[in-house]
């Protein structure tokens, strides 16, 4: 799964979901020399660092992901909450 993800300071990049759980995503970023662990907290995803990550798309690879439809999550939206378990 292809993600666009944005930190606090409001630079974005995209990453390769790795793996997931209700609760922790493994990413793979080109910024990064290892994995980007994240971990959901008090309704929000946060590094290890603890740095509030915004998750503002989730888009499938062709061929290796193709159940899932694309995800996209604006102010104010409840798509992340209403698709238990996707995120």
């Amino acid at each position: 799964m292809l993600m666009m993800i944005q930190y606090q300071s409001g630079a974005r990049m995209e990453a390769i979901l790795l793996a997931a759980g209700a609760n922790h995503m493994r990413l793979m970023t080109r910024s990064h020399a290892d994995t980007l662990e994240l971990n959901n907290l008090d309704g929000g995803w946060r590094t290890d660092q603890a740095e509030a990550i915004e998750i503002e798309a989730m888009i499938p690879i062709p061929g290796l992901c193709a159940e899932f439809p694309p995800l996209t999550q604006t102010a104010g939206s409840q798509q992340s909450r209403d698709r238990k378990g996707a995120w």
